[in-house]
């Protein structure tokens, strides 16, 4: 019978996919702020066309999981301020309070602030 010899496995190149090619960490994080980009766009032009929207409602129309809007909602709300919570009221499918997100400047032109309804 005739033997085969083996490679031990720590003798094998590293293959563990494009992680290993040059540049690709870069077009990795180049890739994730085009979709960033992208998702603020969506959230910022489906908030422009309604009074105020939960975030169900915005992960509806927008078609955007919800984990991903919430990062893309504290964004907006938090660092770059183009968002408000207009409002919190009480959801009509959980019965939990959920807060109303709308444009900062729609807000300020109907004469309110930050509002917070019981």
């Amino acid at each position: 019978m005739q033997q085969h010899s083996s490679t031990p496995e720590n003798s094998l190149p590293d293959r563990q996919g494009k992680d290993n090619q040059p540049g690709s960490t870069e077009q990795q994080k180049l890739a994730a702020e085009l979709r960033a980009a992208n998702e603020y766009r969506r959230v910022l032009k489906e908030l422009a066309s309604y009074p105020a929207l939960t975030r169900r409602q915005l992960s509806i129309i927008t078609k955007i999981e919800i984990a991903t809007l919430c990062r893309c909602l504290f964004e907006l709300v938090h660092d770059r301020k183009t968002v408000v919570i207009a409002y919190t009221a009480r959801c009509i499918y959980t019965g939990k309070r959920v807060y109303h997100y709308a444009l900062a400047s729609k807000v300020q032109k109907e004469g309110g602030g930050e509002c917070v309804q019981q």
